[in-house]
């Protein structure tokens, strides 16, 4: 099944990458590839909900407080530069869930860049998206990359104010949660909320 999955799929160049792990990928997550384009496609409807919840309401917020106005800045350029760093960093969690499935192994980059390919239709670039944000040279794995993510959202709106790269980093645990839960639900049909108990 999985091979005639690779065969239909051969446009995606990042599978052939993954393509020798094959038989391990079908023995932990058999339907993880076949699912990649739907997973895709969750990420992208993720990634326009989370623009609002986790970027531009906040934005409004802090023009409310502060008396800015960052947000009358966003034009459409800088609306596609926020979308796609906000799926880059999207992209971070599919990487961090895969190498719960296949620690030690070069599979979680391999199958985050045939995800990648799969939302863009190109190869993701050596230095940007969530390349960046799995940089295993990052001093603190924990909090760089969402310094680092702070500071690329204040980079794109012109703006060097430290409170708002700090309130734009502290939307990550957000992002990330986010996007685990639309792993975990594509690839694994897992629900989105927790069943509460007693």
């Amino acid at each position: 099944m999985i091979f005639a999955w690779f065969r239909s799929r051969l446009k995606n160049p990042a599978l052939r990458a993954v393509y020798p792990y094959r038989a391990i990928l079908n023995a932990r997550t058999p339907q993880l590839l076949p699912r990649l384009p739907r997973l895709a496609g969750a990420l992208s409807e993720g990634r326009d909900y989370l623009y609002r919840k986790a970027l531009y309401d906040p934005i409004l917020e802090y023009d409310r407080r502060c008396g800015s106005q960052v947000a009358a800045t966003v034009n459409d350029a800088k609306r596609e530069a926020l979308l796609r760093e906000l799926a880059g960093f999207m992209l971070t969690a599919v990487h961090e869930e895969m190498a719960l499935f296949y620690p030690d192994s070069p599979l979680p980059a391999r199958v985050t860049d045939a995800l990648y390919f799969e939302m863009y239709r190109c190869l993701p670039p050596p230095e940007s998206d969530y390349v960046r944000y799995h940089n295993p040279e990052l001093e603190d794995s924990r909090t760089a990359p969402a310094f680092k993510f702070g500071q690329t959202v204040a980079g794109i709106l012109g703006t060097l104010d430290i409170p708002f790269l700090l309130m734009m980093s502290q939307q990550c645990p957000l992002i990330l949660e986010a996007s685990k839960k639309l792993v975990r639900f594509t690839l694994f049909d897992e629900p989105m909320e927790r069943q509460k108990t007693g």
